[in-house]
């Protein structure tokens, strides 16, 4: 319960009960060294073909985000995916 029993005028406080004996923690063991990301080669697209892409003619299928690196803009993506579906306008 609550730590206490009987009526309101007679509350009387129940004995405290043993808590239970906790196992020792193992020791920490160290980590591996961080191992350094190569950088991602990205794909560019040439820019005159770029400049003719309508970003309207594809529909996303795989949520196209960036990844916090990638330099491309959200045109350039699209226009890259292989994922996406040919829209006909």
């Amino acid at each position: 319960m609550n730590g206490w029993t009987g009526t309101f005028a007679g509350l009387v406080a129940e004995p405290a009960r043993a808590k239970p004996e906790r196992k020792p923690r193992a020791p920490k063991t160290e980590k591996p060294p961080r191992i350094e990301e190569k950088p991602i080669d990205w794909q560019r697209a040439d820019p005159e073909a770029l400049s003719h892409f309508d970003p309207a003619t594809k529909r996303c299928t795989m949520n196209c985000g960036p990844h916090r690196d990638d330099p491309r803009t959200w045109q350039e993506r699209k226009f890259l995916c292989g994922d996406c579906w040919i829209v006909e306008p």
